[in-house]
C-alpha cells in the first residue's frame, strides 16, 4: 500500500516538472493564436471581422493594424482599420438572461440554472450593468425588463415556475428584441440556457434569431445542459453571432460558465475588430484570410504585462455576399458595323464602349445571326483587350456562344476581340447591297458586379457592282473663222470615255446627249441617244460613245454646258458634263434688192413708175450688232438719182445699228430718160459697215422701147474767176452763165423752159432777171443735123470774197411739156465756175491754251481740269470787218464737253472790227476720263460777213487714265485623301479669285466665268450656283471677291495637279477677255508602296597586307510599286 502511495507522488512530482517545463518552454517560444471568429457582412459593403489573438494563453488586445494582413479573394486589403478594446476599461453590459422553463428543468436543473443565473446578476456592477430576464416554456415571458436593480432580478429569477412546451426560438428572438429595444450598453449579449429541443408551434425560427442578432450586433452565448439537449442548432447561433457555445452535462458547472460569459462580456468579448469596406454585391462566396504577426510581430507591452510574441498565425473563413443586380456597373458591350465586298472575309470587333477598372471574369455569351448572310469563320483576342484570355466557342441554333475560359483586369474601353465572318457574295442589283445584324444575345459573368449592356451590330454586304466613270473630251473653245464665216472647228465631236474601276460588268450601256437646242444641232447621229461601245463594259474595260454636232451662232459669248448621260442595266446612271466656250459671232451682212417694172405708157409717153424706188433689205445674221452700216448705189450710164433730198448714193441703213439677226431697209429714187430702143441694166448696191465685211447684192431692170421727146441740155460760161488785189476785185464780175437745149427724142416738146440754180451767194445781176426764161420757140422739134439750138442768158454776180479758193456749181432745170400735155421728166445740167481766195486776211487770231492735260499725282484725274481756251482776233487792216459770230469745234466722240458759255459752241456777236481792235472769246472745257490717249484738235472760226472766215487751231494731248484690272486666285494647294474616311479633304472647297482695279478708271459691267477642269463641278447650292457673275462696277482703287464652293467629284489613283481658272473682261477695256486660275495637286487615292534591292561585293577577300577589294560600289535601287 506504502509503495502504491510512493509510487503516485512519484508521479505526481515528475508531471509538474514535466508541465513546469513545458510552460517555460512555451514562454520561451510563445507563438501567437488566432481565432477567427466570424464574419459580419449584414450590412454590406461593410465587413467587420471579428477576432480573438492570444499568445500563451492570454487575450492580446493592444494589436494595431500593422500586426495584421488581411486578403479577400487573395487581393490583399489595404484600406481597413483593427479595433481592440481597451482591456483596462470595464464595458458596461446590457445582458439578457434567456432561461427554459420547460417541464423538463424540473429538480435541479432549474434550481443550478437559478443559482448560476444569479451568480452572474452578483458579479453586474450595480451601476451602468443592466439585464432583462425572459423565460420560456409553452410560453414567453419578459419576467424582469431591462434594469440594473440586482435585488429585482434575483427575485424573478427565483419567481420562475415551469410549464409544459419550449418555445425556444420565440424566447431567445424575444430576449434579442428585449435588448434592441432596451439594451443601451455597448457590449450587449444574450445568454441562453436549454436543457432541450424546441416544442410546440412557434412565430420564429433559428435563422430569424441569427439575422436579428446579426443586424444589432447582439452576441448569443447558448449553453446546453443535460443529456437531452440538442447542440447542433445552439452552436449555429453561437458561431454566427460572435457569442460562445457551453455544455453543462450536469448543471454543477454553471456558476462557473455564467461568471466566465460576464468576464468575456465586460471585457468587450475579449476580442478585436477588423474593419473594411468589399465591393461588389454579386452574391459570390468570398474567401477571407487574416494573418496575424505579419507585417509587424506582436512586441512587448509591459503595463498590459504582455510579453513578445513573435511568429504568425493565419486562418480563413468565407461569407456570400449579398445579391443586388440594382448596384452592378452598367457597361456597354457592342458589335461593330463593317462593310465588306460580297465573298470576302470581314472582321467585326467585338468592342468594349465604357471605361472601367475592374476584372473582366469568366463568362458565356452567344452572338445570333444568320448564316445565309455571314458564316463565322474565328475570334482573336490578340493585341486587344483581352490578349491572353482563351475563348472558347460552340455552335448553338442561330449563332455561337463564347466561353471566357479565365478573367482578366482590364484598365480602359475598346476592342475585347475580333471576330471574323466569310460573308456572302449577294447579286447586283438585285438584292444589291444587303445588311445582316449581329445580335449578342446573352452575357452572363459568373462573378462580379459588371452589367453588360448589349448592343447590336451588323455586317453590311456590299455587292460587287460596276462603278463606271466618265470623261468628257470636248473642245476647251470654239474660234470665229471670219473668212469662213462660222465657228472652228464646226461641227466638232463630243466624246465620252468610260471606265469600269468595278468589280462586276456593266451590261447593255445607252449613252443620252443633253444639249439646249439654241446652241447646237447634232449632225451625226442626229438621235440623242445611242448604245455605248462596247455595249457590255467588262470589270476595269473602257468604253465610249460620240457625237458630231454644230455649235449655232450666238449674240453673247458664254460657256455652254454639254452634258452625256451613261445607264447600264445594271449601273448608273453616271453624267458627265463639260463646258465649252463658244464667242460671239461677228456681224454677218446679207442683202437683197427689189425693183418694180418699169411700163411705157403710150397715151401718157411717161414711163410708169418714173421716178422709180430701188430697195434693198440688208440683214445681219451675225451675233454681233454691227456699227453704222452704210450702203452705196451703183448706177450705170442713163441711170441718174432722182433730184430728191438726201437721194443721195450713199446711204444710211435704217436703222443704223443691226443687231443680231435684225433687218433693215435702204432705198433711192431713180430715173431714167426715154429711149428709142429697149434697155437691161444689173442695178446693184454695195452693203458695209466698220466691222463686217462688205456684201453686194443686185437686181436685173429693164427699160422698155418708147416714142417720144428727150430733152438735153448744155451750159456755158466762164470757168473761173480772178482777183484784182489793187482794187480788191474778182473779175469779171458779173459774168454770164448760158443754157442750150436739143431734142433728141422723136416727138416734139413744147413750153420747153429753163430755171437757172445758184450756190448761196451768188444772184441776178440785175436782180430785175426772173429765174425762169422760155425758150424762143418755146417748141422744139426733134434734132436733124444743122438744126440751131435753142439758148437763153443770165447775168450773176459773187457776192462774197473768200479766204480760200472755192468752186461753185451752176445750174439749170429744163422742163416742157409732151405732145399729149403731159409734163416732160425735168432734165438737169451744170457747170462749175471756181473762185480764188482774195488775197490775205487782216484779221488775224491766236488760240490760247494748255499745251497738254496730264495725269494727276493720284493717278485717278486730269489737271487741269476744267480748262479754258481763249479765242483773240485782231483787226491789221485799213477796213472795218464786221464778225457774225465764232464757233467752237472739237471732235464729239473724245468726251469733251462744255461748261461755259451757256450758249455752248456758238457765240453769236455782229460786231464790228475796227482797224486795231482786238477781241478775246473764252471757253471752258472739262475732258472726261479715258483709257486711251487723246488728242483733239481744238479749232474756232470767226465768220465774217465778208467771207472771209477766220480759223485759229491747236491740238492737245490728253494722258491716258491708268487701267489696270488684275486677278488673285486662292484656293486650296492640296486635296488630301483619308484613307479611313475614304474621302478628300477639304471637299467641298473654296475657290476665291480678287478682281482689284488698280487703274483710275471706273470699270463696269465687270463678267467672270469659271471654268472647272475634268473631276470638279460646282456645288450644289440653294440657290444655284452661277458659272458667270456680272459686277455691275469696279471704282478705281477698289476691288470685288468672287468665289464658288466646288466639289472633287472623283478619287485618281494618281497624284494629280487640277487648275481652276476664270476668264473676266469688263467693256470698258475692250472685248477682250483675260484668265486667273489656281493649281490644286490631288493626293492619289491609294498609297505608295516603295521596294529597294542592294547591290554591293558578297565578300571582301584578305590578302597579305590587303583587302580586295579594297574600293567597292554600294548601289541601291528603289522603286515605286504602288499607285
Amino acid at each position: 500500500m506504502g509503495d502504491n502511495v510512493f509510487l503516485v507522488r512519484s508521479l505526481r512530482r515528475i508531471s509538474a516538472l514535466l508541465v513546469a517545463f513545458l510552460v517555460m518552454q512555451a514562454v520561451s517560444i510563445a507563438q501567437p493564436r488566432l481565432n477567427f471568429k466570424r464574419i459580419d457582412a449584414f450590412t454590406f459593403p461593410d465587413i467587420t471581422l471579428y477576432v480573438n489573438v492570444k499568445c500563451n494563453g492570454q487575450s492580446r488586445l493592444d494589436m494595431k493594424k500593422e500586426n495584421f494582413t488581411v486578403k479577400e479573394n487573395g487581393k490583399i486589403i489595404t484600406d481597413f482599420k483593427v479595433i481592440c478594446p481597451d482591456p483596462l476599461v470595464h464595458c458596461c453590459i446590457s445582458v439578457a438572461l434567456v432561461i427554459d422553463k420547460s417541464l423538463s428543468m424540473q429538480g435541479n436543473k432549474i434550481q443550478r440554472a437559478k443559482q448560476a443565473a444569479k451568480a452572474f446578476v452578483d458579479m453586474m456592477d450595480g451601476v451602468c450593468d443592466e439585464a432583462t430576464l425572459v423565460s420560456f416554456g409553452g410560453d414567453v415571458v419578459v419576467d424582469v425588463f431591462m434594469t440594473t436593480d440586482k435585488a429585482l432580478l434575483k427575485k424573478g429569477i427565483d419567481g420562475l415556475v415551469l410549464n409544459f412546451g419550449t418555445l425556444l426560438w420565440d424566447g431567445t428572438y424575444a430576449g434579442i428584441s428585449e435588448l434592441v429595444n432596451n439594451g443601451v450598453n455597448e457590449c450587449r449579449a444574450v445568454i441562453l440556457l436549454t436543457d432541450g429541443r424546441p416544442y410546440g408551434a412557434q412565430q420564429y425560427s433559428l435563422a430569424d434569431c441569427i439575422a436579428l442578432a446579426q443586424a444589432n450586433k447582439i452576441r448569443v452565448f447558448t449553453i446546453g445542459l443535460g443529456n437531452n439537449v440538442n447542440e447542433p442548432p445552439l452552436q449555429q447561433l453561437a458561431r454566427e453571432t460572435g457569442g460562445a457555445y457551453y455544455y453543462s452535462p450536469s448543471g454543477d458547472d454553471l456558476v462557473d460558465i455564467y461568471k466566465e460569459i460576464s468576464t468575456i462580456i465586460s471585457q468587450h468579448f475579449q476580442e478585436c475588430e477588423i474593419q473594411y469596406k468589399s465591393t461588389c454585391p454579386d452574391g459570390s462566396t468570398r474567401t477571407v484570410e487574416i494573418t496575424v504577426g505579419s507585417p509587424a510581430p506582436l512586441q512587448a507591452n509591459p503595463p498590459l504585462g504582455y510579453t513578445p510574441c513573435p511568429g504568425t498565425d493565419t486562418k480563413v473563413k468565407i461569407y456570400k455576399a449579398p445579391y443586388d443586380p440594382s448596384q452592378f456597373e452598367d457597361i456597354d458591350i457592342k458589335l461593330g458595323e463593317e462593310t465588306v465586298t460580297g465573298g470576302g472575309t470581314g472582321e467585326v470587333p467585338l468592342i468594349l464602349d465604357s471605361f472601367i477598372d475592374d476584372v473582366f471574369n469568366e463568362g458565356t455569351f452567344t452572338i445570333l445571326f444568320d448564316d445565309a448572310c455571314s458564316k463565322f469563320k474565328r475570334i482573336t483576342t490578340k493585341d486587344y483587350l483581352l490578349d491572353g484570355v482563351l475563348i472558347s466557342w460552340k455552335p448553338v441554333v442561330g449563332g455561337i456562344e463564347f466561353t471566357l475560359e479565365s478573367s482578366k483586369r482590364i484598365t480602359g474601353q475598346g476592342i475585347l476581340a475580333m471576330l471574323t465572318f466569310d460573308v456572302s457574295d449577294p447579286a447586283w442589283p438585285v438584292p444589291g447591297d444587303i445588311c445582316c445584324d449581329l445580335v449578342i444575345s446573352t452575357w452572363k459573368f459568373e462573378a462580379g458586379c459588371l452589367n453588360p449592356v448589349l448592343h447590336p451590330g451588323k455586317i453590311c454586304i456590299e455587292a460587287r457592282k460596276p462603278d463606271v466613270t466618265c470623261y468628257l473630251e470636248i473642245p476647251d473653245q470654239l474660234d470665229w473663222d471670219r473668212f469662213a464665216k462660222d465657228y472652228n472647228p464646226n461641227p466638232f465631236i463630243v466624246q465620252v470615255q468610260l471606265t469600269n474601276v468595278g468589280n462586276r460588268d456593266a451590261k447593255n450601256g445607252r449613252a443620252k446627249i443633253t444639249i439646249d437646242q439654241k446652241d447646237f444641232t447634232l449632225v451625226s447621229p442626229q438621235v440623242d441617244a445611242q448604245p455605248t461601245t462596247p455595249v457590255d463594259l467588262k470589270e476595269g474595260g473602257t468604253g465610249s460613245a460620240r457625237w458630231s454636232m454644230r455649235a449655232l451662232r450666238r449674240v453673247d459669248g458664254d460657256s455652254v454646258e454639254v452634258c452625256i448621260t451613261v445607264e447600264f442595266d445594271n449601273y448608273g446612271p453616271v453624267k458627265c458634263c463639260r463646258k465649252i466656250w463658244i464667242p460671239p459671232t461677228e456681224p454677218i451682212l446679207g442683202c437683197k434688192i427689189t425693183a418694180p417694172r418699169i411700163r411705157a405708157n403710150k397715151q401718157t409717153l411717161k414711163y410708169e413708175p418714173m421716178p422709180f424706188t430701188v430697195t434693198v433689205e440688208v440683214e445681219n445674221t451675225g451675233g454681233l450688232p454691227t456699227d453704222t452700216c452704210y450702203a452705196t448705189i451703183i448706177l450705170e450710164p442713163d441711170l441718174e438719182l432722182a433730184r430728191k433730198p438726201g437721194n443721195t448714193q450713199i446711204k444710211n441703213v435704217i436703222p443704223y445699228f443691226l443687231g443680231p439677226n435684225q433687218k433693215g431697209t435702204v432705198s433711192w429714187e431713180v430715173v431714167h430718160p426715154i429711149t428709142m430702143e429697149m434697155k437691161q441694166y444689173n442695178l446693184k448696191v454695195s452693203v458695209r459697215a466698220s466691222n463686217a465685211d462688205s456684201v453686194f447684192c443686185e437686181t436685173p431692170l429693164i427699160i422698155p422701147q418708147m416714142e417720144g421727146p428727150r430733152l438735153t441740155c448744155q451750159v456755158e460760161m466762164i470757168d473761173s474767176m480772178s482777183y484784182d488785189e489793187p482794187n480788191d476785185l474778182y473779175r469779171p464780175n458779173p459774168f454770164k452763165a448760158t443754157v442750150s437745149v436739143v431734142n433728141a427724142g422723136t416727138l416734139s416738146a413744147d413750153s420747153v423752159r429753163a430755171r437757172i440754180i445758184l450756190p448761196p451767194d451768188f444772184v441776178l445781176d440785175p436782180p430785175s432777171q426772173a429765174d425762169t426764161l422760155f425758150f424762143n420757140p418755146m417748141k422744139i422739134d426733134s434734132w436733124k443735123p444743122g438744126d440751131p439750138r435753142s439758148e437763153l442768158s443770165w447775168t450773176v454776180r459773187y457776192l462774197k470774197k473768200l479766204a480760200q479758193a472755192k468752186c461753185f456749181p451752176i445750174e439749170f432745170e429744163i422742163l416742157a411739156i409732151n405732145p399729149v400735155g403731159m409734163p416732160v421728166d425735168p432734165v438737169y445740167c451744170e457747170r462749175e465756175i471756181c473762185i480764188p481766195k482774195a488775197g490775205e486776211p487782216k484779221v488775224k487770231c491766236l488760240l490760247v491754251a494748255p499745251d497738254s492735260i496730264v495725269l494727276n499725282p493720284s493717278g485717278t484725274g486730269l489737271m487741269p481740269n476744267p480748262f479754258d481756251i481763249k479765242y483773240i482776233i485782231w483787226n491789221e487792216g485799213r477796213q472795218a470787218s464786221i464778225i457774225s459770230h465764232a464757233q467752237l469745234m472739237f471732235p464729239f466722240n473724245q468726251g469733251i464737253s462744255i461748261q461755259a458759255p451757256a450758249s455752248g459752241a456758238i457765240m453769236t456777236l455782229n460786231k464790228t472790227l475796227d482797224p486795231g481792235d482786238t477781241l478775246v472769246l473764252t471757253w471752258t472745257i472739262f475732258v472726261n476720263n479715258s483709257k486711251v490717249s487723246r488728242s483733239p484738235n481744238f479749232r474756232v472760226f470767226a465768220y465774217t460777213l465778208d467771207g472771209r472766215d477766220v480759223l485759229c487751231e491747236k491740238n492737245i494731248p490728253i494722258d491716258p487714265i491708268k487701267v489696270d484690272l488684275i486677278c488673285r486666285a486662292e484656293g486650296p494647294d492640296t486635296l488630301r485623301f483619308n484613307r479611313l474616311t475614304t474621302s478628300y479633304i477639304p471637299n467641298p472647297f473654296k475657290g476665291v479669285f480678287e478682281l482689284a482695279n488698280n487703274g483710275g478708271l471706273f470699270l463696269q459691267n465687270v463678267q467672270a466665268c469659271i471654268e472647272l477642269p475634268r473631276g470638279m463641278e460646282l456645288r450644289t447650292t440653294n440657290p444655284v450656283q452661277d458659272t458667270c457673275v456680272l459686277i455691275p462696277q469696279i471704282a478705281s482703287f477698289r476691288s470685288h471677291t468672287v468665289s464658288w464652293d466646288i466639289v472633287l467629284t472623283d478619287q485618281p489613283t494618281v497624284g494629280m495637279v487640277k487648275r481652276v481658272k476664270i476668264r473676266y473682261r469688263s467693256p470698258t477695256l475692250g472685248p477682250d477677255w483675260f484668265e486667273c486660275y489656281f493649281d490644286v495637286f490631288v493626293e492619289p487615292s491609294v498609297g505608295a508602296a516603295l521596294s529597294c534591292v542592294l547591290d554591293a561585293p558578297d565578300t571582301i577577300r584578305f590578302t597579305d597586307t590587303n583587302y580586295l577589294p579594297d574600293r567597292f560600289n554600294v548601289s541601291l535601287g528603289v522603286w515605286n510599286a504602288g499607285t
